[in-house]
């Protein structure tokens, strides 16, 4: 299934992820959507039984799980009749409140003045970047960011009244954010010449059918005399790099990943990847 630029799940997922959000037994309904006495006064201000179990619905939706679908018919009816039933409303009259948008985004600028709930501008957008980095940094799934950034969300008092795409691409910036301050931080003292000596283990020459760095990643074999000289002469030639410290101030997730993507990466292929990135692969690997 296609997915556009900076959208990590694609259509089929994305509908499973938030039926998850959806899905909720009448424990976890009551606990998340038992309206106030507060609530029952404003909610009872408006005038017609559709546009009281509507403004109802969203505002429940704001506390938990801070997101509101764009499409209002993809709600499951157990919620819609938990919360009509608060009313003393039929659950039939939410089919009526969608049929006018200008309600729906009117009720929302309420729900922002009446209970201090916050748009997703780019100011919240950039908080929640922040707030998301040590969870990138720790290796969480697309999933779990999506779960954690809505977690966050509601710490905020920040709802999602857009498509869940928008987080999507929180998650993918901020992933972005993350990687390039770890090739900084593995990259920014290396000298011109120790970039080239570490680019030199990818070059291929005409007596050699391996570049260094192949031949640094391929396996010694049974242990016999001639393997174990070939661990001496590994080890004499990683004396070379010893500019590159043992210990790097970056989250371990993040080094394996990148020691997994020298591993995996053929010289040819890590040579079409950017400066930064590459060499970051470099240090890792030759560090393990």
């Amino acid at each position: 299934m296609y997915k556009r630029s900076g959208e990590l799940l694609n259509k089929f997922q994305r509908e499973e992820f938030i039926n998850s959000l959806f899905t909720m037994n009448m424990y976890e309904l009551g606990a998340f959507y038992m309206l106030s006495k507060k609530d029952l006064k404003i909610i009872l201000s408006k005038r017609r039984n559709s546009n009281r179990l509507g403004f109802a619905v969203q505002l429940c939706l704001c506390r938990y799980p801070g997101f509101i679908p764009d499409n209002l018919s993809i709600i499951p009816i157990n919620l819609i009749k938990f919360i009509s039933k608060q009313l003393g409303l039929m659950h039939e009259d939410f089919k009526n409140y969608s049929l006018r948008e200008a309600t729906l985004y009117e009720h929302r600028i309420e729900l922002q003045e009446k209970f201090g709930f916050q748009v997703l501008d780019k100011k919240n957008e950039y908080k929640l970047q922040v707030l998301l980095v040590p969870f990138i940094e720790r290796g969480y799934q697309t999933t779990e960011l999506l779960i954690k950034l809505l977690e966050l969300c509601r710490s905020e008092g920040i709802v999602i009244t857009t498509t869940l795409s928008n987080l999507e691409h929180i998650i993918s910036k901020t992933r972005q954010r993350v990687e390039i301050n770890i090739h900084n931080i593995l990259t920014q003292n290396l000298t011109s010449e120790q970039k080239d000596l570490l680019d030199s283990t990818l070059k291929m020459t005409k007596d050699k059918y391996l570049s260094d760095f192949g031949w640094l990643k391929k396996n010694i074999g049974k242990t016999s005399v001639s393997s174990f000289h070939e661990i001496l002469k590994k080890l004499l030639y990683l004396e070379k790099f010893n500019f590159i410290p043992e210990k790097i101030d970056i989250p371990i997730v993040k080094i394996k990943e990148f020691i997994n993507l020298g591993t995996t990466y053929e010289a040819s292929s890590l040579k079409k990847l950017n400066e930064s990135k590459r060499l970051s692969i470099l240090c890792s690997a030759i560090v393990k």
